[in-house]
């Protein structure tokens, strides 16, 4: 892929992981360039509103969606592609929001395949008790209540979704989601559970998401990553396409 089909495909990434969160039980919008994914009915960080394009009228429409999740009483932050659309940055801005933790998109282009070198057991959810497992383990990681978790996460047996926990001593530790895209393999929800952490684990669970990829035919591998997570990933080949501005209010 060139730059610019990288950076399309971290685009798509972003937008359908997100969707796929939503569509179960949460709520879905899309219009005129903004698509609002708001799978939790409490926490902030797990709502959002992107900008997936220029828009015509930027502060007008950000209210009307702002004033949508408002409505429902569902909080949210907003996400853009740094320097897409300047006009909806400042749009943003003018509504009272404030831009913090930038968000890299990453690419692996071409995926590659590895196996796993640490001590943690590899396994693929195909069952209920599997797939309680990553609920458990990305509840905790990414401090959701339980409940909340089990009705954000797509369940297991959709075609195109794919999770895997990591055991270590018998104990589910780690875990990592990935949703084929075409030739995109899109990686998400990666956690371990922080007395786990520094052991390798992260690499390893995100690396068993890329192998599932490859085994799918993608041709790339694309993640978002958190602060903690991007130095892994970039030692893992993943390089930094994009970033995306996140906008919360105050």
């Amino acid at each position: 892929m060139n730059r610019d089909e990288q950076i399309a495909a971290s685009d798509t990434n972003y937008f359908e992981s997100w969707r796929s969160m939503a569509e179960p039980n949460g709520f879905l919008h899309e219009e005129d360039g903004i698509l609002i994914a708001a799978p939790s009915p409490t926490l902030p960080w797990v709502n959002v509103v992107f900008v997936m394009k220029p828009l015509r009228e930027p502060q007008a429409q950000l209210a009307r969606a702002f004033a949508l999740l408002d409505e429902r009483k569902q909080p949210f932050f907003v996400h853009m592609r740094e320097g897409m659309d300047p006009a909806s940055e400042r749009g943003c801005e003018q509504l009272g929001f404030v831009s913090e933790n930038p968000v890299p998109g990453m690419v692996l282009d071409p995926i590659v395949e590895r196996p796993n070198e640490t001590a943690l057991g590899i396994r693929k959810a195909t069952d209920d008790a599997t797939l309680a497992d990553f609920v458990s383990v990305s509840a905790e990681s990414f401090g959701i209540p339980i409940e909340e978790a089990r009705t954000t996460f797509p369940t297991y047996g959709r075609p195109n979704v794919h999770y895997w926990i990591g055991y270590c001593e018998g104990k589910p530790v780690a875990c990592s989601n990935m949703l084929v895209l075409g030739d995109i393999a899109s990686i998400n929800i990666i956690g371990t559970l922080e007395a786990d952490r520094g052991r390798g684990f992260g690499a390893a669970i995100t690396q068993a998401a890329v192998n599932g990829g490859a085994d799918a035919g993608c041709k790339v591998a694309v993640l978002q990553a958190s602060e903690l997570g991007q130095p892994v990933y970039a030692r893992m080949g993943f390089k930094t396409v994009a970033t995306y501005k996140t906008y919360l209010r105050p």
